[in-house]
């Protein structure tokens, strides 16, 4: 069976002033139908959502005028990693965006790397997640609410879109804490471990 845990977010930003929010665009996606919950499974305790839907980042032109915008410096740097976060689903970490742009720019520091992946994430274009891989993963997917699913053994992770309606911290079990957005973890195998076929150690080495 595999393990379920639960951390809190933070929710995702509005664009910031002067700047003009763009719709972001499914894509991807794969969404199986109920008759009783259009657009979702019925399994009597949430709705689901299966498949890889993601909500695409802004483009790296966009992505370039909103850092602009913003004050912040752009640099070819930055906007190759811009390139590299564009239809990323996997949940890149900071040491994987800087080994897929080392290739391309030998001279780029993980530095680099990791400020402007922290810079993205205060204007509100991906959010940092820890999932227990040993890594902080990014994760461009903001607007919509999901959960996610983690791979023991290659430390794949994959967005769940589903709704847990029952899910609340019963009375004074808070600790007192002032609880915000909750986010589940499943943890199991995915398709490829459970096939006999885990990703190469590089791919592992860089998540």
């Amino acid at each position: 069976m595999p393990t379920v845990t639960t951390s809190m977010l933070v929710e995702g930003r509005a664009a910031p002033p002067g700047v003009e929010a763009t719709p972001r665009r499914i894509i991807n996606g794969d969404r199986h139908t109920s008759t009783d919950h259009p657009g979702g499974i019925a399994n009597h305790c949430c709705l689901t959502i299966t498949g890889g839907m993601v909500m695409a980042m802004r483009t790296p032109e966009e992505l370039t005028d909103l850092f602009r915008s913003s004050g912040r410096k752009v640099t070819a740097q930055r906007q190759c990693i811009f390139r590299l976060l564009q239809g990323d689903e996997t949940h890149p970490s900071a040491e994987a965006i800087h080994a897929a742009a080392s290739r391309q720019m030998e001279t780029i520091s993980l530095k680099t790397v990791y400020q402007t992946l922290h810079d993205l994430a205060d204007l509100g274009e991906i959010s940092a997640l820890d999932v227990g891989t040993g890594r902080t993963r990014f994760d461009p997917n903001v607007d919509d609410p999901h959960h996610h699913l983690v791979c023991r053994s290659c430390g794949n992770v994959r967005d769940l879109v589903v709704d847990f309606p029952e899910l609340a911290v019963p009375d004074g079990a808070d600790l007192g804490f002032e609880l915000g957005a909750a986010e589940v973890v499943f943890r199991g195998l995915c398709p490829d471990c459970r096939a006999g076929f885990p990703a190469r150690s590089s791919e592992v080495a860089a998540r």
